[in-house]
């Protein structure tokens, strides 16, 4: 009987201290928020990368990612290569309406017709000097 009492009251103890952890899990999790695009092409630079996307209603769109977010442990963007069908697209992540960072995710052969060559006009500085990408949704 003392065996079953202890066995009930470790479980009220488990079950109460996961509920905790379970709720304040919850709590960092309130206010992210990410959205998926899918690319059509991106073009690297020395500056970063110019990334052509589609819009929910199927317009191409375009927007600069510069180079140092990906350059950082920790940075505002993460580069994924790798080989998925699915491949191109960019994931970006917000968190209470401020912009956290970008997953790039990328063919790795740079030969695939995702991949394009991009002669930079003269204000290529401008372009990527953003603090957040500009998204057209």
């Amino acid at each position: 009987m003392k065996r079953l009492i202890t066995l009930a009251l470790a479980c009220t103890i488990f079950l109460s201290v996961g509920a905790r952890v379970a709720a304040q899990d919850a709590d960092d999790d309130a206010g992210f928020y990410a959205r998926s695009f899918f690319v059509h092409r991106i073009f690297p630079n020395q500056r970063g990368y110019r990334v052509q996307y589609w819009t929910d209603s199927g317009a191409p769109a375009e927007t600069f990612l510069p180079i140092e977010w990906f350059r950082q442990a920790g940075g505002r963007g993460v580069f994924v290569e790798g080989n998925s069908p699915a491949y191109p697209f960019m994931q970006v992540f917000w968190r209470n309406g401020e912009f956290q960072h970008v997953r790039l995710h990328v063919r790795s052969n740079m030969s695939h017709e995702s991949w394009g060559r991009w002669i930079a006009p003269d204000n290529v500085d401008e372009l990527f000097d953003v603090e957040e990408p500009v998204l057209r949704l």
